[in-house]
């Protein structure tokens, strides 16, 4: 379960994805950097 729907604009299922990866991937490198700051 999420707390927060992320939510693509699009009709389009390929560019849907591709945007959740991008998400995924930028909320992962913030938490590294969070992580690595302490």
């Amino acid at each position: 379960m999420m707390d927060y729907a992320l939510i693509v604009p699009s009709n389009n299922t390929p560019r849907i994805q591709e945007c959740h990866m991008t998400i995924y991937h930028t909320i992962c490198e913030i938490i590294d950097i969070l992580v690595s700051k302490k």
